[in-house]
């Protein structure tokens, strides 16, 4: 029995080929032609039905072109033929299949799988079934055919889905057989039946929506897959989330947006629950919130179900995560008189539903919008849900929210700082949902004030949380908030931070701040490169290149002084660079230190003048920021510089960059004292060969004039300064065409006269 494909190969050389014939002769069907057609180039086949009992097949193959010229094979036919022997086939079917161990209700019905060949061919494939209930009784039985897709063969077993129990038992075996006579016939197993039970616990189904809205979930209206991009910017569980409108605000049409599940079968199982997180962010009146439960919603969201095959639905309450309002009609909404959530819920939320016991349960979330974005919302962003499972594990989380970086525990903040801002960092088993800040605001005038602010969550970040003070608007200096944060997750279970106890405290000063690269004088190979100030490593620099900062005046009451600055550096070879500052008009010179440190010594020799030097060293790796404390210097007048020092053989490569550089001043009064008086300093350099720097002070707003004097009296330089306000300020002086001597440096400033004397040299 069975079926095979004579093939021939065929050429012409002087005609078209006309016809290709093969012909047979069996005891079984005597002599037959027949006609083989084309299968490619040069090739023609035919198929033939073998013999059903034993026979011998002859056969030759015969061509004829256009001409009337042919050719056969094989040589000297029909005198000589092909001939092969077809005897009894006793050779079975193979299955290979790989048995089902267990399944779930919701997964019904099960897919029944087996790869089967057969010598001959496969016939057909059946599987015997029974489903037998929990309590034992035959649920059904029967036979159905697997399909075939090449050696391929599947069905699904026919038990309607509403005859299936939770927990019962389903036997099974495949039996295929093949197209010989004799039916040959392979069974697996080969003894025994196959068993498996009709599971329902735990988890059932999740939808992630990582790899778009998945198997059997449907998307109508604004709903979609994938990461969000308008007003909430990031999914929960993953890359990805539905959500209506993923990368604009709702929409401002009157309709509806369905989200379908597949329809499920929960026969036999009572505790069967719905779980998802959910974000918010839509029309209302101005007073829906998560805690709401009766505001009235303009745009909104809610969960239907239907156990009739989708002629009816009704909306689904919440057990775990109340709708926060009522669906208003005056503007279109067709959702109108429903339950829903709406509003704004300030981060990702838990949302969890009973389901009924029932062998057909379509599930839907729906979002109904009106017309227009014109009342109460943040973003008017929509509805985005993530991780929809259905289980029957219940939730059994006990554990509080884990803070991550939380606030410090003393701060200090600008009195600019208006509408102050907390951020706090915080993860937990299932959902962080409420934060909570209660403040106790001091104020300067003897005020006081008590508030409590709901933060919310960061768009980019679901562990992030941020709270606004909008109720300090005005600090003043010396003003002090106090403030704690409290933090639930959806099951109740809370955290109260500082977990250390106490409160978190932020005082408020008075901050001024001051550029320290913006008035500055330069030696050796400092150069100004676009915004920055650098410099390279080369040989035949002098030893020591100094950037000089014009003198600043520390308040006197300033509680903290911080010089902070901002910069790149590889310094790896024999150089070295710190910074340096003079409370003695540049006659001494004290290295200051950063924060955390310099480096290590100066790789330098001996002789050198920074040899006994701290420095950076190394590479930064891109711009840091060292922070150097001035508080010590309160009343002072500072000098700061920036000194780079290397040999004359330093290789090539190493630098420093200074980015920006600034200094800040705190106090809790309501300004800044400094003691200053109007002061003409010393000149810099002293000789000076080309240029000298004079610096001078002012107590006050004064016009100020400057005046050069050789030792006759003879005056070699005039100096208009105008109208200059209260603190320090620096000229230049041109050197490069005086006559080596000494001068007299004279400051007139509103009739007073001070003075100082400048050496040049040649």
């Amino acid at each position: 029995g069975g079926s095979v494909t004579f093939e021939a190969d065929v050429q012409t050389f002087s005609a078209e080929l006309d016809t290709v014939i093969l012909h047979v002769q069996t005891a079984s069907f005597g002599s037959q032609s027949y006609g083989m057609t084309p299968a490619g180039a040069e090739t023609f086949s035919v198929p033939f039905d073998l013999p059903t009992t034993p026979d011998s097949v002859r056969y030759w193959v015969e061509a004829r072109d256009e001409e009337g010229f042919t050719g056969m094979i094989p040589d000297d036919a029909p005198g000589n033929r092909f001939v092969f022997g077809v005897g009894e086939d006793r050779t079975a079917p193979s299955i290979e299949h790989v048995p089902i161990e267990i399944s779930s209700i919701l997964a019904w019905p099960e897919r029944i799988e087996a790869v089967v060949t057969d010598n001959i061919g496969v016939g057909r494939v059946d599987v015997e079934y029974e489903v037998e209930g929990p309590d034992g009784a035959l649920i059904d039985e029967g036979t159905f055919e697997l399909e075939p897709s090449g050696a391929d063969f599947g069905g699904l077993i026919p038990t309607p889905v509403d005859q299936v129990r939770r927990d019962a038992v389903v036997r099974y075996r495949i039996t295929a057989v093949d197209q010989a006579v004799g039916m040959n016939r392979a069974t697996m197993p080969a003894l025994g039946i196959y068993e498996f039970t009709i599971g329902a616990e735990g988890l059932l189904r999740e939808f992630r929506f990582e790899s778009g809205p998945g198997t059997g979930v449907t998307l109508t209206g604004s709903w979609e897959t994938g990461a969000p991009e308008f007003g909430l910017l990031t999914a929960y569980g993953g890359g990805s989330a539905a959500g209506t409108d993923a990368d604009a605000p709702t929409s401002a049409t009157p309709g509806i947006s369905m989200l379908r599940l597949p329809t499920l079968n929960l026969s036999g199982i009572a505790e069967a629950r719905l779980t998802f997180v959910h974000w918010f962010d839509t029309e209302h009146d101005g007073t829906a919130g998560p805690e709401s439960s009766s505001a009235t919603l303009f745009d909104g969201g809610n969960v239907k179900i239907s156990t009739d095959g989708g002629a009816n639905w009704s909306v689904l309450e919440p057990v775990t995560g109340s709708y926060t309002g009522t669906l208003d009609g005056s503007s279109g909404n067709p959702m109108a008189g429903q339950r829903a959530f709406g509003g704004y819920g300030f981060g990702w939320r838990l949302a969890e539903f009973e389901l009924p016991e029932a062998p057909s349960v379509a599930i839907r979330l729906d979002f109904g919008t009106d017309l227009g974005n014109t009342r109460a919302g943040r973003d008017f962003a929509g509805w985005f849900v993530d991780n929809i499972r259905v289980t029957t594990e219940e939730a059994n989380d006990t554990e509080p929210p884990v803070v991550g970086a939380e606030p410090a525990l003393s701060d200090v903040r600008s009195t600019q700082s208006i509408r102050p801002v907390v951020q706090v960092d915080l993860t937990d088993d299932s959902v962080v949902t409420d934060v909570f800040l209660e403040y106790d605001y001091e104020g300067g005038a003897g005020g006081a004030e008590f508030g409590v602010v709901r933060m919310e969550m960061r768009p980019e970040s679901t562990r992030l949380f941020e709270g606004v003070l909008e109720a300090i608007s005005t600090p003043s200096p010396g003003d002090v908030l106090t403030y704690t944060i409290v933090a639930s997750d959806a099951f109740g279970n809370s955290i109260l931070l500082p977990e250390s106890g106490g409160a978190y405290e932020i005082e408020f000063r008075l901050i001024d701040e001051l550029d320290m690269l913006a008035d500055v004088t330069a030696s050796g190979r400092w150069r100004f490169d676009g915004a920055i100030w650098t410099i390279m490593s080369s040989e035949g620099e002098p030893p020591v290149s100094s950037l000089n900062v014009t003198a600043v005046h520390v308040p006197t009451n300033a509680l903290r002084a911080r010089l902070e600055i901002a910069h790149d550096f590889q310094l790896l070879e024999t150089v070295a660079a710190n910074v340096k500052v003079s409370v003695d008009d540049g006659r001494n010179w004290l290295q200051l230190e950063p924060d955390g440190g310099y480096d290590g010594p100066a790789p330098l020799p001996a002789t050198h003048p920074m040899s006994d030097d701290r420095t950076f060293s190394g590479l930064s790796g891109g711009a840091v920021v060292d922070r150097f404390d001035l508080s010590e210097h309160a009343g002072r007048r500072l000098l700061v510089r920036y000194d780079f020092g290397s040999t004359s053989n330093a290789e090539t490569g190493d630098y420093w960059s200074l980015e920006t550089a600034r200094i800040l001043f705190e106090t809790t009064e309501s300004a800044f004292e400094v003691d200053r008086a109007t002061l003409l300093h010393p000149v810099y350099p002293n000789p000076s060969r080309s240029r000298a720097h004079v610096s001078v002070t002012l107590k006050d707003r004064r016009s100020i004039q400057l005046e050069v004097f050789d030792l006759l009296g003879r005056r070699v330089s005039r100096v208009d300064g105008g109208t200059r306000g209260p603190g320090t300020h620096s000229f230049t002086l041109d050197t490069v065409a005086w006559a080596a001597g000494v001068y007299v440096v004279r400051l007139v400033a509103d009739g007073r006269d001070y003075s100082t004397t400048l050496v040049v040299a040649k």
